[in-house]
C-alpha cells in the first residue's frame, strides 16, 4: 500500500507541474522547461503503469486501461504545448481539440495592422483572448 500512495503522489505532482507550467506560467524558459516537462511526462506514465500493475484487475483490462490513460496523457501534453505556443504568438504544432481564431484590425490608409486579437477555444469553449497592439512610431 505504501508503494501505491507513492505512485499516486508522483502522478499528482507531475500533473500539477504540467498544468502550472503550460497553462498558468505563459513565459518560455527554453531547455530547462523542456527537460522538466519531459521528465514529468515520463514520471506520470511510469506511475500510471505501476498503479495499474498494482491493481486487482485482470491482465487484459490492465493493458487496455494503461493504453487508454497513456494516450490521454500524451494528448494532454500535446494540448498543453499548443496552448503555450499560441499564448506566445506562435503557430500550433498539433491542434488536437484546440482552435484559435485570429482577428486583425488594419489601417486602411497605410495597410498596417494595428491590433491582433487571438481567441482560444478548447472543445468549442472560449478559454482566453489575447490582444496585441502594434505601434508604428
Amino acid at each position: 500500500m505504501k508503494n501505491k500512495s507513492l505512485f499516486i503522489a508522483i502522478a499528482i505532482l507531475s500533473l500539477i507541474f504540467i498544468f502550472v507550467d503550460k497553462f498558468i506560467i505563459t513565459l518560455e524558459y527554453g531547455w530547462l522547461e523542456i527537460i522538466l516537462f519531459v521528465i514529468c511526462i515520463i514520471l506520470l506514465i511510469f506511475s500510471i503503469i505501476k498503479l495499474f500493475q498494482l491493481s486487482k484487475f485482470s491482465k487484459s483490462v490492465k493493458i487496455i486501461l494503461e493504453i487508454v490513460t497513456i494516450l490521454i496523457v500524451i494528448w494532454f501534453s500535446l494540448l498543453s504545448i499548443d496552448y503555450k505556443r499560441h499564448i506566445n504568438l506562435y503557430s500550433p504544432l498539433f491542434s488536437i481539440g484546440y482552435k484559435v481564431v485570429e482577428d486583425y484590425d488594419m489601417n486602411i490608409e497605410n495597410g498596417r495592422v494595428n491590433t491582433i486579437k487571438s481567441t482560444f477555444y478548447l472543445f468549442g469553449i472560449k478559454i482566453n483572448e489575447v490582444y496585441v497592439v502594434v505601434d508604428y512610431y
